[in-house]
């Protein structure tokens, strides 16, 4: 039996995103990611019993990488809240805006109604798991009292939402190809103006 390495779970993730990007999960077999791989489909099944093992894992690899920003948005030199926020609002964007994750995004739109399970592990490997960063950066703005004492899951919904507001729909939709860098980020300062009128806790502290 041939031992399973990292690099060759890798090229299996990454020719099943291809697929499933271009054909949509549905038509996608584990056969045709096996064809496409060249190898024997017991290989395939060795590392991923299910397709829907293997999607999940793709999910993940598409917004591992990019999600880590997220947790490192803080600046040590900017001591404003209001810009604090803004770097986070940037990172989350620059994750969301991905052209990957918005066609991860768009195949599950296309897909759920036949397959609700997609929805599921969407949430669970990737939406889920921003959130729970950026509601514990924002518990962390909380304890030191620059935030008012909120529900920090409840904020970081609010702020999620802020922040795609006049940014992320139009990139969905297709509606535009790219969005302008300058309005997107006049756009997010008045998101982040918004959130603070909310749950600042002192002006004073916003900068």
């Amino acid at each position: 039996m041939r031992v399973k390495t990292e690099t060759r779970r890798q090229a299996i993730i990454a020719v099943a995103g291809e697929l499933f990007l271009q054909h949509g999960y549905a038509a996608v077999s584990m056969a045709a990611i096996s064809a496409k791989l060249g190898g024997s489909r017991v290989t395939l099944y060795n590392y991923f019993a299910t397709k829907e093992q293997l999607f999940e894992a793709y999910v993940i690899e598409a917004g591992s990488e990019r999600s880590k920003a997220i947790l490192n948005f803080h600046d040590q030199c900017v001591t404003d809240l209001r810009s604090r926020l803004f770097n986070l609002g940037k990172s989350y964007l620059a994750l969301v805006l991905d052209s990957q994750v918005l066609a991860i995004h768009r195949m599950i739109i296309g897909e759920v109604g036949r397959f609700p399970e997609l929805a599921s592990i969407f949430y669970e490997s990737g939406v889920k798991i921003i959130l729970q960063q950026i509601q514990s950066i924002l518990a962390a703005e909380i304890k030191p009292g620059r935030l008012r004492t909120s529900c920090p899951k409840t904020m970081a919904l609010h702020f999620r939402a802020l922040c795609e507001a006049g940014n992320v729909e139009w990139r969905l939709w297709g509606l535009r190809e790219e969005i302008n860098e300058q309005s997107s980020d006049q756009t997010l300062f008045t998101a982040i103006d918004a959130f603070l009128e909310i749950y600042a806790d002192s002006p004073r502290d916003v900068g």
